[in-house]
């Protein structure tokens, strides 16, 4: 299957669960969407049982997350005139690790993880 040009992100590991951006790194699905060097996150939170089906060691795996961080992170908002809901965001995740090859049952598992357990740390502020 035909997937386009696939982006590797370029990150140093500044500790056990931290990355740090080297090179801007763009959506391969929402070109808009960059992570600026720089730019820490923590990857995609894989809870233990499942890692030996989906690894941030594993390509695409990594890329998703720290887009998904970077969205997180920024509470949705993607530039001046698009801010995205949570769900949106979880859903740009989705579609990331579908894009990167990661199997439909992997990233499912991933997407629903998120959507359970991501809430706390996208916060809008009233």
């Amino acid at each position: 299957k035909e997937r386009g040009h696939m982006n590797k992100i370029k990150v140093k590991r500044v500790s056990d669960h931290v990355w740090e951006v080297l090179y801007p790194f763009q959506s391969n699905l929402l070109p808009e969407l960059i992570a600026w060097p720089g730019f820490r996150f923590d990857g995609s939170s894989i809870p233990n049982i499942y890692k030996m089906v989906l690894n941030n060691a594993d390509f695409g795996v990594l890329e998703a997350g720290c887009l998904h961080d970077k969205l997180y992170r920024d509470l949705g908002v993607v530039n001046d005139v698009l801010t995205l809901t949570r769900k949106q965001c979880d859903l740009i995740y989705l579609h990331e690790l579908r894009f990167y090859g990661i199997s439909r049952i992997s990233s499912g598992i991933a997407y629903r993880a998120v959507r359970m357990f991501g809430g706390s740390h996208f916060k809008r502020s009233l």
